[in-house]
């Protein structure tokens, strides 16, 4: 137990000396970022920019896609909206205007509301499109 106490005691001894040290020499943790670290920081944020958008624009192969928790509306109308989306390349875009063909079929079906959830994941190369319905 004093072994313990002890190590707790330099632990809070270096840490209250390396802060009172970043104080002296101006590094302090209120302290103004230099010119360089803000251009530094704007350029990675650009970065990051870049990589969503290249992401967003990431193109997936599609081997199948199975919907779940669609039970308003025909499986023969699900399959004559999905396969035109099946084994293709789909970006993010794409698989979007999927779902919003499987919300036009609930309206065309004369369902006014949008069900209460549409979500999808894609996994070993199935998109699975899950839909939690709103029952009329």
């Amino acid at each position: 137990m004093p072994t313990e106490n002890l190590n707790k005691t330099g632990l809070v001894v270096s840490v209250l000396l390396v802060l009172s040290l970043g104080l002296r020499l101006g590094i302090g943790l209120c302290s103004q970022p230099s010119a360089s670290q803000q251009q530094r920081t704007q350029e990675l944020l650009e970065k990051e920019k870049l990589l969503r958008e290249r992401l967003d624009k990431e193109e997936i192969y599609i081997k199948d896609i199975k919907l779940e928790g669609i039970t308003l509306l025909d499986k023969e109308l699900l399959d004559e909206i999905t396969l035109p989306f099946k084994k293709h390349l789909l970006s993010k875009e794409e698989i979007k205007q999927l779902i919003e063909l499987i919300k036009q079929a609930y309206q065309d079906k004369g369902y006014t509301g949008e069900p209460a959830e549409i979500s999808y994941e894609i996994k070993d190369n199935y998109l699975k499109i899950k839909v939690d319905e709103i029952t009329p």
